[in-house]
């Protein structure tokens, strides 16, 4: 896309879409395309809670009509498109903001590359606030007995 920050609607791949806990597989009519969610990443799906991270990116997708809005920022040599991610909730105005919310949830770290996400702030937002609460990776480790 020549502009970056342009959305643009895709459809929701049923039974497959959701890849990793950062990472989904979209359509537009044509092609398939698979997204990396911008300024985000996922533990792998081996270590925790990458499989919780997936699960919770699948969960959030469900919660729409099977559409998606994608904010394209850039695409990788691999083809791979780099976006932020938006599901127009069903029966509602309301949207929900895919990449910052795993932030906030505490099941993804913030990526060094956040800062070229349109809505880095809300994403480096829901990092404060998921440490504050001390959710998922930011939990206090169980303290040992010496």
């Amino acid at each position: 896309p020549n502009d970056p920050f342009v959305s643009e609607y895709y459809e929701v791949i049923p039974g497959s879409s959701i890849v990793t806990g950062d990472t989904l597989r979209v359509f537009d009519g044509h092609t398939e395309t698979t997204v990396q969610l911008c300024g985000i990443d996922a533990p792998e799906l081996g270590q925790s809670p990458g499989r919780e991270a997936r699960q919770s990116l699948r969960e959030m997708v469900s919660q729409g009509d099977g559409r998606i809005v994608l904010l394209p920022v850039t695409t990788e040599n691999n083809g791979l498109l780099v976006a932020e991610a938006i599901i127009p909730l069903i029966d509602s105005e309301e949207e929900l903001h895919l990449n910052s919310q795993l932030v906030s949830n505490g099941l993804v770290h913030v990526a060094k590359t956040v800062e070229s996400c349109p809505n880095a702030n809300a994403i480096l937002r829901a990092e404060e606030i998921a440490k504050a609460q001390a959710l998922g990776l930011w939990a206090q480790p169980v303290s040992q007995n010496k």
